[in-house]
């Protein structure tokens, strides 16, 4: 994770245990003993391919900093039902505290990844380039990017909200060059491949309704 998704990610596990815990986990303070040590591990319940490892552990070492974290299965890769993710030890409290947190985050972006994945297979054998959008959850697009290895840019979106937008499309483009100097692609929302065609625009990025 770059140090941008470090700081994102540690913003959203911050708001997530306030939510989730609040001032403490009274169930869990009470029962379990402050030195029981337990032994846990993740393991997949569907196919597909696993994302937010690195998240899930900063969950778990915010509420224990010597949790023992061993991954099995590597951030990025496909994995199928059954397969063991990660094992790790450390506070018993820590770990029935923080397991709906952890799990929350590693669900959703394992979920994004996985249909990140679907999609770049499909288009594998066409000259497509799927790319990110920045229509997220705030603090949650950086950490999407990491669990999809898209890079990590500023895309200016120019999306086409009827059909006289469209007929200034290029007029759009050269203001925004002109504007910035830093942004590395365009992106805009046209109707058809055809329409693209027509206007002789190569060096933008599609996304086809």
């Amino acid at each position: 994770m770059n140090k941008h998704a470090v700081k994102a990610a540690k913003a959203l596990i911050d708001l997530a245990l306030k939510e989730d815990v609040g001032d403490g986990d009274i169930t869990t303070d009470n029962i379990i003993p402050a030195e029981a040590i337990r032994k846990a591990r993740m393991v997949a319940k569907a196919d597909g391919v696993v994302a937010g490892l690195p998240v899930a552990e900063m969950v778990f070492k915010k509420l224990d900093p010597h949790m023992i974290w061993n991954v099995i299965t590597p951030e990025g890769s496909k994995v199928k039902n059954g397969d063991v993710l990660v094992e790790f030890e450390g506070s018993y409290r820590a770990l029935l505290t923080g397991e709906r947190t952890a799990l929350n985050f590693l669900q959703r972006l394992s979920g994004i990844a996985t249909m990140s994945s679907i999609y770049a297979d499909a288009v594998k054998d066409f000259q497509t380039v799927i790319l990110d959008t920045r229509k997220d959850i705030n603090h949650y697009y950086l950490n999407k990017l990491n669990c999809t290895g898209l890079p990590f840019s500023h895309i200016k979106d120019l999306g086409q909200k009827n059909e006289e937008a469209g007929k200034k499309l290029v007029e759009a483009m050269e203001k925004a060059f002109a504007a910035d100097e830093f942004f590395a692609q365009l992106e805009a929302t046209l109707k058809s491949q055809q329409e693209a065609f027509e206007k002789n625009i190569k060096t933008m990025s599609f996304w086809f309704k």
